[in-house]
């Protein structure tokens, strides 16, 4: 096989995949013509979709609509009336006083407007230092909602303030805190019983030019506290790695009709990329919390074709279980660097079945040939299918 071409069955395995819904047909063979390993595993993924991945207009404060690191919580029922709650920040030309976290509600995950009632922002800026990394927690115990974020200064400082009406929230008040950057793109999550867990990452003080960095987890010491009473004990490592790239930052799910944890994490090549504003998105799952199954096959790339993406930044999922379907929110940086808000929804056999096929590809090779196709202005080589 020349260098340069993947194996036809990965594209073929999809490609039966995608008719299998349909009904009976007649057998197809489906002939792929100079595939480029990595634009094939872009294709494979798209053939995934249930929902395309989309633009949504997202609201902000600043009337730019530009805003980034999403995150969301689905309700089967609406809390304080809508089923979607989600939280960005601004950060129009990357100005890190805009960077205050603004809460936004919906009723189909589509069409989002700012939540009545509450301050836009939510949470102010300082005179010094700023906001980022806002994180949605729910405690259904007791119907509330708990928005956390990281506060820098001379430290990174995890805060947290909560409400149980959606309009009505008190002062934040400290978690915990790190040395700059030590604690990154905080997320927290349910887990068996009463168990809640806190992952970050630890990337030191070249933050998001960092070379490497380390997934760090804190759990609760009492599950059985309300949000705006928790404290977290010391920091652990986990053995969450993307072979060869830099992990930034991360959301981490308890799935309870999987009993595993999934996670979706942006990374990047300190050789090829140099920074976090060149990410890519990945997906990891986990049946312990500390050793993670993670995959060489960005679940979406910013060499995607049909998007003109510079660098895609954090994403928040949800899984639905009476579906098998798996809805995605994530912020980009397009080549103009503007920040904007994507949605799409996956069916999950089906992504998972492509990740499946990548383990054990080398990711080296995959990230080089991603860095040839960088160049968004040059020609791609394309997927050719033919029926026969």
């Amino acid at each position: 096989m020349k260098k340069g071409l993947i194996v036809v069955s990965l594209a073929v395995a999809v490609f039966s995949a995608s008719c299998q819904d349909d009904g009976p047909t007649a057998p197809k063979k489906a002939v792929v013509v100079a595939l480029r390993l990595d634009s094939t595993w872009i294709d494979s993924i798209r053939l995934t979709e249930v929902v395309s991945l989309h633009y949504i207009a997202v609201p902000t404060y600043d009337s730019s609509g530009e805003s980034i690191h999403p995150d969301f919580i689905r309700f089967d029922r609406p809390w304080a009336g809508y089923k979607y709650w989600m939280v960005v920040t601004p950060y129009r030309f990357f100005l890190a006083e805009l960077e205050n976290p603004s809460l936004k509600v919906s009723n189909d995950g589509e069409n989002w407007i700012p939540a009545p009632g509450v301050p836009d922002p939510l949470v102010p800026g300082y005179m010094a230092g700023y906001n980022s990394d806002p994180e949605l927690v729910f405690d259904h115990v007791r119907g509330c909602m708990s928005v956390v974020f990281r506060f820098v200064f001379r430290e990174n400082n995890i805060r947290e303030l909560n409400s149980c009406d959606g309009v009505n929230w008190g002062e934040s008040r400290l978690l915990f805190w790190e040395p700059n950057h030590d604690a990154v793109s905080q997320t927290i999550t349910d887990g068996k019983g009463n168990a809640r867990d806190m992952f970050y990452v630890s990337a030191g003080i070249r933050g998001c030019g960092a070379t490497s960095t380390e997934i760090k987890m804190r759990s609760a010491l009492d599950g059985r506290a309300s949000l705006g009473e928790m404290t977290f004990g010391p920091a652990s490592s986990i053995n969450m790695k993307q072979a060869g790239l830099v992990i930034w930052h991360l959301k981490v799910r308890y799935i309870p009709s999987k009993n595993e944890w999934w996670a979706m994490y942006v990374a990047y090549s300190p050789r090829l990329d140099g920074s976090c504003s060149r990410s890519d998105l990945y997906f990891a799952k986990s049946t312990n919390r500390t050793q993670w199954q993670t995959y060489p096959l960005p679940i979406v790339s910013r060499f995607d074709r049909r998007f003109d993406f510079l660098s895609v930044y954090r994403a928040s999922f949800d899984y639905d279980s009476s579906t098998d379907e798996l809805l995605v929110i994530t912020s980009v940086i397009d080549s103009t660097d503007h920040l904007w808000q994507y949605r799409g929804v996956f069916n999950y056999p089906r992504l998972q079945q492509v990740l499946d096929l990548t383990v054990g590809s080398s990711v080296e090779e995959s990230r080089a040939r991603f860095s040839v196709l960088g160049n968004r202005h040059g020609s791609r080589e394309r997927i050719l299918m033919e029926d026969r």
